[in-house]
Parts: C-alpha cells; structure tokens; sequence
C-alpha cells in the first residue's frame, strides 16, 4: 500500500502527490460518468429540441452515433469531426461526459488529427462549465465570466479524482500516524479564484455531488455542512500542461473548532509563488551565467551604413573602373572624341584579328 506514515510536524494530513494531474483529472471524469452519465442508460442519445420541438443540432447523424457507442471519435473523418464541433455547445453535462470518457486515452499531437484535439478541447470547456450549473444549488446567481466558471467545474472534477484515488491507497499521512488522521470527509472547501463577486470559497460535497457558493468574505460554513468536517486543500502543485505534476496536502478541519480561513490563508503563504525580474534583475542574472561557462565576450554591433552607401553609390554604374581599364578610357576618350574611332574592345580584336 502507498498509504503511509510521514515524518513532518504539524497537523495531521494527507498528502496526494507524485502523481500528475492529468491522472486524478480522468479519475475524477470516470466518478463524474458514473454519478451522472450511466443511469440514464440509452436516453443519453436523445438530443435535445427547442421549444417547438425542432432539431438545435445540425449534426444529427453524428451525436446519435457518436452517443450511442456505434463508432468512436478517433475512426470519424477530420471534416465531420470539425462540422460537429459547434454543436457541442447545446449537449447536456451528462451527454459532455459520455463523449469525454470514452476518449480518456486519446492522446495525439499528430497534425493529421487537429480536429479531433480541437473537438475534444471544446467538450471539456463545455463540460465544466455546464457542470458548475448542475452541481449549484437552485436558485443560485451565477453571472461570473465562463472562464472562472470553467475553473471551478475543473477543480470539482479534480477533487473527485483526489477521493477516488486516495480510496485506491495512493497517498501519505504526514504529521501523523493513519489513525491520527480523521477519514477524508464528504464536504470540500475550495478557494475561488479572483473575479467572482462577493465570494471567496465554495463548499462541495463529493457525495450528492452539491455545491454550495455562499456570499461574504467569510461565510458561516457550518450552515451549510450541518455541522461536519470539510477538507481543505492546501495546493502546491507546478508544471504546465500534461507534464504538471498535483501536490495536495488535505487537511479535515472541524468548522466549529477550528478557524478555517486562518488556516486557508497559511495555505496560501506556503504556496509558491513565482518570482518577477525586472530587466536590471535580468540582465545581471544573465552575465552571471556568461562567467561561469566562460563564454567569450559579446561582439559590438557594426555600423553598416558606410558599406550600404557605397554599395549604392556602385550600383549606379554599369562596371567597375580597373586603373588598366580607366586609362584605356582616357585615351580613348583623347584619341576618338574627333575621330570617331571604334571602342578599346573593337580596337582589340582588329589587332587580334589575322592579316589579308
């Protein structure tokens, strides 16, 4: 089992890490399916109608094969594949996680299937955000940018990934042994990102699949959680794109004993945060790595603008003047400007040229 006892101080966690995000995101879209995807059964391949009953998707023929697992994504022509992508935008939450769990694995940078990567990075826009509006309670007021809502609805697929795998024992206990530890609890606090309006937190309950945001700075928690435990994520992940490798240390914190937004903003002071070079800063940190490879000292620019007036100035004559050729010119000149003698090159071949 990787579930073990860590050696730091402090209070008792669990650590989830060297792992990559990609990972515990497709662990959380595989929870997602099953909650909300598979009990539907062959419904799931009904597309959806306007109010008068008439077809808002184009691409009929496509989402009803593509729904009901009569063919898959990667076999389907590029040109199909790019003519259905703007009907995603009309697909429930639980259709968006039907096409993106059967495609888990579909990875591929070949330039032969970009429109299969383009679909795909559609249906997981449309599929967070359109998550965020399923999980909110009713009634809620959700008027923030796509792009915050898009955030959130990734962090909900990320913390369900977290639970369902530090159930398969990936992980560490720190600060403690395992029975220190409280069980990792139903509830999850989540800090917003900077945007939404007058909220800083929301809470998600991993099992009804419930998301509460509640307003205020610091909201009253235990109004929503009925009085349980809520895990709270202290992030200390990094990388970029696939390679980006989660790095959470989970913390269950009792709402009625403990101040959770103190310990939220020690989260956030741990937090690496990454640092800003001015140019002086940058310059001076580039020399001192100059030194110590002990590269040669950089060229001074040249001044090109004599080589580029001259160059010009020879452009405008049909050919360069030889001291040879000039004073061939010159008698030339002397000898046939009254005369009218032939040229020096006409001159020449009649000397080359054999006796009569």
């Amino acid at each position: 089992s990787r579930l073990r006892s860590g050696r730091s101080g402090g209070r008792p966690r669990r650590k989830l890490a060297t792992i990559t995000e990609q990972r515990v995101l497709k662990a959380g879209i595989r929870v997602l399916h099953e909650k909300l995807a598979e009990p539907l059964g062959d419904s799931i391949s009904v597309l959806p109608t306007k109010a008068d009953g008439s077809q808002c998707i184009h691409q009929t023929s496509f989402y009803t094969r593509l729904l009901s697992d009569q063919v898959e994504l990667k076999s389907l022509m590029e040109t199909d594949v790019a003519a259905a992508q703007v009907d995603l935008r009309y697909l429930s939450s639980e259709q968006l996680l039907n096409i993106r769990s059967r495609t888990l694995d579909f990875l591929t940078e070949s330039c032969r299937h970009g429109s299969h990567n383009n679909f795909l990075t559609s249906v997981e826009k449309y599929l967070f955000e359109k998550l965020v509006h399923r999980c909110v309670a009713p009634g809620t007021d959700l008027r923030e940018r796509s792009a915050l809502v898009h955030a959130l609805g990734l962090k909900l697929a990320l913390v369900l990934g977290a639970v369902a795998t530090l159930k398969t024992g990936w992980g560490t206990v720190e600060g403690g042994d395992e029975d220190s530890v409280p069980p990792v609890p139903d509830w999850w606090l989540i800090s917003l990102d900077d945007g939404w309006e007058n909220r800083c937190v929301a809470l998600f309950n991993t099992e009804d699949l419930r998301l509460e945001l509640p307003t205020g700075l610091t909201p009253h928690l235990q109004s929503f959680t009925g009085g349980a435990r809520v895990a709270a994520i202290c992030d200390r992940s990094n990388g970029v794109g696939k390679d980006r490798a989660l790095h959470w240390e989970i913390y269950a914190l009792d709402p009625a004993t403990d101040d959770v937004y103190d310990e939220i903003a020690k989260f956030n002071r741990r937090r690496p945060q990454a640092q800003s070079l001015d140019a002086s800063t940058l310059a001076a940190v580039f020399a001192q790595r100059r030194a110590s490879v002990d590269l040669p000292p950089r060229r001074e620019p040249v001044d090109l603008a004599p080589c580029r007036e001259v160059r010009g100035n020879l452009g405008q004559k049909k050919f360069i003047e030889t001291p040879l050729d000039s004073k061939c010119n010159l008698d030339s000149t002397a000898s046939g400007s009254d005369s009218g003698s032939s040229s020096p090159r006409e001159d020449e071949g009649a000397a080359n040229a054999p006796a009569k």
